[in-house]
């Protein structure tokens, strides 16, 4: 009985922990920071000019 309260103790103390972080995370910044890399790169398009076929899927177009 000692083990199982030990346990669920750890386990309620792991997702208290989980739940603070969660809660205290910044997703505002975070999203301020993933727009201003986005806008900053350019899109990726494949490039379907060549002749061999082989290169399609490999090579990249800016």
């Amino acid at each position: 009985m000692k083990f199982i309260s030990i346990l669920s103790l750890f386990f309620a103390v792991s997702y208290a922990l989980i739940a603070i972080h969660y809660m205290s995370f910044d997703r505002d910044q975070k999203l301020k920071l993933i727009d201003t890399i986005s806008n900053s790169t350019s899109d990726i398009w494949l490039s379907l000019s060549f002749i061999s076929k082989d290169y399609e899927g490999f090579v990249y177009d800016k």
